[in-house]
């Protein structure tokens, strides 16, 4: 479930097998729900006060002409 729950904190896509999943772990443990609320507040919190810097236009050439030079 963890492995579930750490895919939909950072927005992946659950499989349809996933999904299954959770529905029917959700009979058992409301435990895991408490959590899945709790860890969107706090990415939410991430967001608002933290946020995203974007990567510079420029990093996938930089990366590539790093490696071109330590490959040769």
């Amino acid at each position: 479930m963890n492995t579930i729950l750490d895919q939909l904190v950072v927005g992946q896509q659950p499989t349809e097998a996933d999904e299954q999943y959770i529905v029917h772990h959700a009979d058992d443990c409301s435990p895991c729900f408490d959590s899945i609320e709790k860890q969107r507040v706090f990415i939410g919190f991430l967001m608002t006060h933290v946020g995203r810097k974007g990567a510079p236009n420029s990093l996938p050439q930089t990366i590539m002409s790093r490696l071109q030079t330590e490959m040769a």
